[in-house]
């Protein structure tokens, strides 16, 4: 037998081969069709292929009446599964389980234009598989929609049986099912124990968020209430020892009056123990709280923080100090990334520099409103962040402060630099000609600004400049708008100097 067929009768090496077949979340409908289409072509193709084709094909299902279609004796009523036209037949019962068994993922939401099965269809089936859950394989589960309209109750607390799940997504959380969100909840974290990740995304009463707690294995929590979070619920979240990757939202509901403190709260230390990665969406007066009363920093290697728009009676210069003096102290950090939304601010460098502590960063991102600062202050700033490896900083097109030669700050100062993302204004005065920087790894520079009009003779200068700073340089574009086709020429006129200096290489052994 050839190495070929050997591989092509490997079921672990088919089922990979046939992942890539599969249907993705980025595919539109159509596309998850052809898609399935393909994966049913190959389980037909041979009875080598069948099993690893048919494990991708219903790894993944948008709700459970494939399976119930496979069971001839029930019928629909009004387009709904209602009755059962005599029982369940042993055929049926098999064929039943040969798919279910393969089942990973599935979304429990009803079908367009289709009513609730009868609960009384998912008691028989329970009862005829007696101790054996229905779905013994089941991995992950996701609610698009939770509310009365999309959602199959009685359906859904069929997986409860089945305590392999590891994950649980609820989205679009209605207040108006309640009466099914809290208890769902309640029960998920006492029959299934194993449950690492948990999305909970909408709106939800403080009640249901004391739920959360409870299930003592989470590693991955999404939490996006639509409501302040108090203190206590903060607590209770933060003795989820192993948790290592948080996301909390808070852009709405009215935040308790506290006074501000500047420093962390030693108290802070017995909570969220290992924790790698953070991401908080609210205004920076919460986001400071968050930082300085229930956040202990000892491993954090992510942190993300997206700044909404402050309460009115508060000082925003004031919260962003807070809030980077806080994160100055996080010195653990290997990623920062700083987003603005719902409102206008100009960041001036003295109120990032609590910043450059963080002289381990790899990943820096500034997407603001927009950063005024000089080209000298900005040289003192990169100095502090030697492994940077991706600087995004914000992509203004008005009220530009920094020049062509802070490209040249950058070059001295940050030498594992890959990517860079950063606002220039057009003054060329006095613009030096470096010698080249051998070993500099910038690949990728995407450049805003305001609308530029360079003379060839500008042209030549800027790209002699930037191939003279970065000589690895791969993609020179624009960041936003404007400035597309000009930066698209620098490009051009960069490479040839990169293949002039690569033939003089080859010519002369250099």
């Amino acid at each position: 037998m050839t190495s070929q067929n050997q591989v092509l009768e490997l079921q672990e090496a088919l089922e990979l081969i046939f992942g890539h077949l599969g249907p993705s979340s980025n595919m539109d409908s159509a596309n998850r069709k052809k898609s399935r289409q393909h994966l049913l072509w190959a389980a037909q193709t041979c009875r080598t292929w069948s099993d690893p084709a048919l494990n991708i094909l219903w790894r993944e299902l948008d709700s459970l009446y494939p399976l119930l279609s496979l069971i001839s004796s029930l019928k629909k009523v009004n387009g709904t599964y209602k009755v059962f036209d005599g029982p369940v037949s042993d055929d049926d019962l098999l064929q039943f389980d040969s798919y279910a068994r393969r089942v990973r993922y599935i979304s429990f939401q009803l079908p367009v234009n289709t009513n609730p099965v009868a609960s009384h269809v998912y008691i028989v089936l329970q009862q005829l598989h007696y101790s054996t859950p229905l779905l013994p394989g089941l991995l992950n589960v996701h609610f698009p929609n939770v509310d009365e309209e999309f959602v199959d109750a009685a359906g859904v607390f069929l997986f409860l049986e089945t305590t392999t799940v590891t994950s649980i997504e609820l989205d679009n959380v209605s207040t108006t099912f309640e009466d099914f969100t809290r208890p769902f909840l309640a029960t998920s974290s006492r029959r299934n124990p194993h449950v690492k990740r948990l999305v909970l995304r909408g709106q939800c009463s403080a009640e249901t968020l004391r739920h959360v707690s409870k299930f003592q294995k989470l590693q991955y929590l999404d939490l996006r209430p639509g409501i302040y979070i108090s203190g206590d619920i903060l607590k209770e979240l933060g003795k989820l020892s192993e948790l290592a990757e948080l996301t909390l939202e808070m852009t709405s509901g009215k935040i308790p009056a506290l006074r501000s403190h500047k420093h962390r709260s030693p108290k802070s230390s017995i909570l969220f123990p290992k924790l790698r990665g953070l991401h908080i969406i609210g205004s920076a007066v919460f986001i400071g709280r968050f930082l300085a009363y229930y956040f202990a920093p000892n491993h954090l290697r992510t942190l993300k923080l997206a700044f909404t728009a402050n309460p009115s009676n508060s000082d925003w210069v004031d919260s962003w100090s807070h809030c980077f003096d806080l994160i100055s102290s996080v010195t653990s950090l290997r990623s920062l990334t700083i987003l603005e939304s719902a409102a206008s601010h100009v960041l001036s460098c003295d109120l990032i520099a609590p910043l450059s502590q963080l002289r381990d960063l790899k990943y820096l991102e500034l997407s603001i409103t927009s950063l005024s600062t000089t080209d000298d202050e900005f040289r003192n700033f990169v100095r502090s962040f030697p492994n940077l490896e991706v600087l995004f900083l914000p992509n203004q097109s008005r009220q530009v402060s920094l020049n062509f030669i802070s490209l040249q700050h950058i070059s001295g100062s940050c030498l594992k630099l890959e990517k860079l993302r950063i606002s220039l204004g057009g003054n060329l005065d006095a613009l030096p000609v470096p010698y080249v920087v051998v070993n500099h790894k910038l690949q990728e520079l995407l450049v805003g600004g305001p609308q530029y009009s360079w003379s060839i003779g500008e042209y030549v200068k800027i790209s002699r400049f930037l191939d003279a700073l970065f000589p690895e340089l791969q993609v020179i574009n624009s960041s936003g708008s404007s400035n597309v086709k000009q930066w698209k020429e620098m490009e051009n006129i960069v490479r040839a100097y990169q293949d002039v200096r690569c033939r003089a290489r080859l010519l002369y052994g250099m």
